[in-house]
C-alpha cells in the first residue's frame, strides 16, 4: 500500500511516503509557517523522487489539528484535492496522536502542549502505550501544570512559551527537537487507522479546530456591540 502524508499543523511543516507503514522519504518545509507556498511543490517532488505518481497512492494521511489554523487549513484542503481528484482513500490523523509518539519509549505518562493562542494551549494526556486518557482540550497552562500527574513528559511548541510554567517537581520537558509532529509519524498511524477500518470521506473532511479562529471570534463581539 503506498501512503502520502501530510503533516502542516504547526510552524514547520512536512510531507512523507510511506509503502505498508514502512517510511520511504520525508521532507520538512523551512521554518516559518511557509505551507501554502511549498506544500505542494514539496509532494510533487518527493512523489516524483520515488518513482511514484497520483494514480499509484492508495492511501492519503493528513494531521487534521489542533493545531495553527492557517497550516491546518493548507494541509487538509491539500489532502481533499489529491483525494477526490485521484479517488484515493483518505484517513484523518489527530496532530496530538502524532506529536504524542515523539516521546521516547520509557516516557510512562506524556502530554503534548501545543500553543492555542489566547494564552491557552491544546493538550491531551497518553499512558506510555501512547493510548489517549482523556479527551483533547484547550487549557490554561497554569491550570494543566497543578492537574498533570507526577512523572509527566511534556513536549510541544507551548513549552517556547510556558516552559517556566511546567517546570515545577514532578514534571519533565522533552528535549526541544521532539516539540515538533513529523509526516512519517502521520503515515505510521494512518496506515493502523486504516488497517483497523478507518476511512474519512474526502468532502467531509476537515480540520480539528477545538474552538472558533479568533477572528471569528472578535467579528462575533463586533456584531454583538452593533446590535445585529
Amino acid at each position: 500500500m503506498n501512503i502520502l502524508a501530510i503533516e502542516t499543523s504547526h510552524l514547520v511543516g512536512s510531507v512523507a511516503l510511506a509503502r505498508d507503514g514502512q517510511i520511504v522519504a520525508e521532507e520538512s518545509f523551512q521554518e516559518g509557517m511557509v505551507h501554502g507556498r511549498e506544500l505542494v511543490p514539496r509532494l510533487k517532488d518527493l512523489v516524483e523522487h520515488a518513482g511514484w505518481s497520483p494514480s499509484t497512492l492508495d492511501l492519503i494521511a493528513v494531521s487534521i489539528g489542533p493545531g495553527s489554523y492557517t497550516g491546518l487549513r493548507v494541509g487538509v484542503m491539500t489532502a481533499k484535492t489529491l483525494a477526490y481528484a485521484t479517488q484515493t482513500d483518505v484517513v484523518a490523523v489527530p496532530s496530538l496522536d502524532v506529536l504524542a509518539r515523539n516521546a521516547p519509549p520509557e516516557a510512562e505518562t506524556v502530554c503534548p502542549v501545543v500553543d492555542a493562542k489566547r494564552k491557552q494551549l491544546y493538550n491531551c494526556l497518553y499512558d506510555g502505550s501512547r493510548e489517549r486518557q482523556g479527551e483533547f482540550a484547550v487549557a490554561y497552562p497554569e491550570e494543566l501544570a497543578e492537574d498533570l500527574p507526577d512523572g509527566t513528559l511534556l513536549l510541544g511548541d507551548a513549552l517556547e512559551y510556558y516552559r517556566e510554567v511546567f517546570s515545577r517537581p514532578g514534571l519533565t520537558v522533552a528535549d526541544e527537537a521532539l516539540w515538533q509532529p513529523r509526516a512519517a509519524i502521520v503515515a505510521e498511524l494512518g496506515y493502523r487507522l486504516y488497517q483497523g477500518g478507518q476511512r474519512d470521506s474526502a468532502m467531509a473532511l476537515a480540520p480539528l479546530y477545538l474552538r472558533r479562529p479568533e477572528a471569528e471570534d472578535r467579528w462575533r463581539e463586533k456584531q454583538v456591540q452593533e446590535g445585529r
